[in-house]
């Protein structure tokens, strides 16, 4: 619905999370990334075993099932020939409980979920970088590119003065 209400002119942004869609480029115009909220590993504190994703071969990693998640886990282990065995649960947080009670050794999730189990478990870390790129971005109609020009240099300038990570300490961690 939020691609039509912007298309009819109900509004001239889309700011809300939104995911950057290739097959949407002849539609809208997309911003700058302002946001990688892609899949990431978290692990315990203290849990020198786990670097990497290489390092979850032989161990257990939580996801909630059906998630994006659990999609990535099983397609990196495959690719990558490792050994992991994946604890799916119903409910997101049921996995982050498993791994807080070290009944698994890693939880994959989104980043943005990931910040949420970090501000209420200070023992967990993200480790290394995102598993996934899922760019957050801002839409605009095709007939707005000032409007998209100026959301750009808005996003560059917060980008290199710190802004966005501000951002993302105040409301995400």
């Amino acid at each position: 619905g939020l691609y039509d209400a912007l298309k009819v002119r109900k509004f001239d942004l889309i700011i809300s999370a939104l995911p950057y869609d290739a097959t949407l480029t002849r539609d809208v115009l997309y911003s700058q990334s302002y946001f990688n909220a892609g899949q990431v590993l978290l692990a315990r504190s203290g849990d020198a075993r786990i670097q990497s994703f290489m390092d979850l071969s032989g161990r257990k990693v939580a996801v909630e099932l059906g998630a994006e998640a659990h999609q990535v886990v099983k397609r990196l282990a495959r690719d990558k020939g490792l050994a992991i065995e994946i604890v799916a649960q119903r409910e997101a947080d049921a996995a982050a409980v498993l791994l807080h009670a070290g009944q698994v050794d890693a939880l994959v999730c989104d980043r943005v979920t990931a910040h949420r189990y970090l501000s209420q478990d200070p023992d967990l870390y993200i480790v290394g970088a995102p598993l996934t790129d899922e760019p957050l971005v801002i839409a605009a109609r095709l007939d707005s590119p000032v409007l998209m020009q100026e959301v750009n240099v808005a996003l560059q300038t917060w980008h290199e003065n710190g802004f966005l990570d501000e951002l993302v300490r105040r409301w995400l961690q």
